[in-house]
């Protein structure tokens, strides 16, 4: 019996075949994650390490030198090169293949953390693998169109408040993030004469700020009859008045207020820009990672009908620029 013959002579046998094979495509379909740009995993990761207005020297000595010896710790280093440019410079390293990337990636954030701490002020090290992955977590980017005449940073608070929450709780999103305005920030201006009569130097204010203003860390976790429970380290001031009355010196009665003027406002524009002639700002959206893109887009245009229709009446629009889910589709 020929394979052309197999249908007349085994018709059950064929049916049960294609019908598992669209019950197969039909579990895949609604199981299996489908993205734009697959997360591929690279086989080198890239020091990116600098010094404000240092020697090349003092960077290869302080920086690239330290690097090199903690990576000549990991295993499975297949090879190694450093650049330096300037005040700056960058590291490469290459592993062998089959090396788990990210457990090394792991291992190399560690030691440059190690590393940082020992640094003076004005020191980076970043460290980032080569792959994908930013390519396969982006989904789309929406243009929020206001009116002519707006204010752009009005609207970028706009977005940012109000519309970046409305698609972040889309299930499926890993973040908003939206751009192309200016955020809030607080301003301290330095009064030169307030500052000399008090025997204050704008270092010792820079150093006040910069002691008092933290931020929202991670450091670690805590074992209770609950469970473990996550302890952060909150080193944000209360308040803008908090933050006017700090000291300036711990052996000197002199607060900021007393030296500075302290104001909430808008910060610098980093970036601006117009879509059909209107100021418009860009939010991108990004994907968790195994999420559906082809389910998650369409559940994506359906909240940018709802937030449109919410936000007519004050003269925005929402215009899709790019949608990763129609290029598959």
């Amino acid at each position: 019996m020929s394979i052309i013959d197999l249908p007349n002579e085994r018709p059950v046998a064929v049916t049960m075949f294609f019908v598992g094979v669209v019950l197969l495509g039909l579990i895949a379909w609604q199981r299996m994650p489908v993205e734009l740009f697959p997360a591929l995993e690279g086989d080198q990761v890239t020091v990116a390490f600098g010094r404000s207005g240092s020697e090349p020297e003092i960077v290869e000595r302080d920086l690239l030198m330290p690097l090199e010896a903690k990576v000549a710790t990991l295993p499975k280093v297949s090879e190694s090169w450093g650049m330096i440019n300037g005040s700056s410079g960058q590291l490469r390293v290459r592993f062998e293949a089959g090396s788990d990337v990210k457990v090394r990636e792991l291992e190399l954030r560690r030691l440059a953390a190690d590393l940082q701490r020992a640094q003076p002020p004005g020191t980076y090290i970043n460290v980032n693998s080569s792959g994908t992955e930013i390519f396969s977590s982006f989904v789309m980017t929406i243009h929020v169109l206001g009116q002519a005449d707006g204010d752009i940073n009005t609207l970028y608070d706009l977005v940012e408040q109000q519309i970046a929450p409305r698609f972040a709780s889309v299930a499926g999103v890993s973040q908003a993030q939206p751009n192309g305005g200016a955020g809030r920030q607080v301003t301290v201006t330095v009064d030169p004469y307030r500052a000399i009569a008090l025997g204050i130097t704008t270092d010792a204010v820079t150093n006040a700020v910069r002691r008092n203003v933290g931020r929202q860390e991670f450091v670690g976790g805590l074992e209770t009859e609950g469970g473990r429970q996550v302890v952060m380290l909150d080193g944000r001031p209360p308040s803008i008045d908090s933050l006017a009355n700090a000291k300036i010196q711990p052996n000197r009665a002199a607060r900021l207020r007393h030296v500075s003027d302290l104001a909430f406002g808008t910060a610098r524009e980093e970036s601006r820009f117009r879509v059909n002639g209107k100021p418009a700002v860009g939010l991108v959206l990004f994907q968790e990672q195994g999420a559906n893109l082809v389910r998650l887009g369409a559940s994506l245009r359906e909240r940018l009908g709802e937030v449109r229709a919410e936000v007519a009446p004050l003269g925005i629009d929402l215009v899709i620029g790019f949608d990763a889910a129609e290029q598959i589709e």
